[in-house]
């Protein structure tokens, strides 16, 4: 596979062995399940070491779990050590998007800003919900050093949902973090700038007042 890619992204975790063959069972972390089916070329992080280039030679779904059968894991025992075992794509392997639907962990830690380019804070944490996605912003000093938001942890492959039209002593003193809570709708959420992590966004009436 050649050179590690700079960025990997989580797809599934390993949490034990299936049967006594060498096969693990994982939990996916992607919103496209079916990608396992074709899934050959893959990275495998343990947490005692980084990432390394996997050979996928088959994959199998029981219930809500995938079953892998990884190249050169041929025992149970094998299988075993493999528990908490991270599986990866590279970004060039990821499920391509339509137009208007962005991963988890590309918006995760955006700068979100007004129109007039005012800071709001940054992307913190997305909730799912039935009708839309919610976004938590967390307001925050913007980096001294000028840069964009600290990098976060590039853990899925888990895609937000549409953006939607809603049916209806001494020290130096420390401001507490203001949260608001923003629905991942056309009407707020007006702009995103993957590649200069930026989010542009109208506040509607009320959405400041949140305590």
């Amino acid at each position: 596979m050649g050179r590690l890619p700079e960025e990997l992204y989580a797809i599934a975790r390993i949490v034990g062995a299936q049967g006594n063959k060498g096969e693990v069972r994982a939990i996916p972390l992607t919103d496209f399940s079916e990608r396992f089916v074709s899934l050959r070329e893959a990275f495998l992080s343990m947490p005692s070491r980084p990432a390394a280039p996997v050979e996928v030679e088959r994959a199998r779904f029981k219930g809500n779990l995938v079953i892998l059968k990884l190249k050169g894991t041929e025992t149970i025992e094998q299988a075993l050590a493999l528990r908490d075992g991270m599986i990866h794509v590279s970004a060039a392997r990821r499920v391509g998007l339509p137009p208007g639907r962005y991963f988890h962990s590309d918006l995760l830690g955006m700068r979100v800003e007004r129109e007039d380019g005012s800071l709001v804070g940054f992307l913190r944490e997305i909730w799912s919900g039935k009708a839309n996605d919610v976004f938590l912003v967390r307001g925050a000093a913007a980096p001294a050093t000028g840069g964009r938001a600290g990098e976060e942890a590039r853990d899925g492959e888990n895609a937000a949902a549409p953006l939607s039209r809603p049916e209806n002593g001494g020290g130096t003193p420390v401001r507490a973090e203001r949260e608001l809570l923003l629905p991942a709708v056309r009407e707020v959420v007006r702009e995103v700038d993957v590649p200069g992590k930026r989010m542009v966004v109208r506040l509607l009436p009320g959405m400041e007042d949140q305590s």
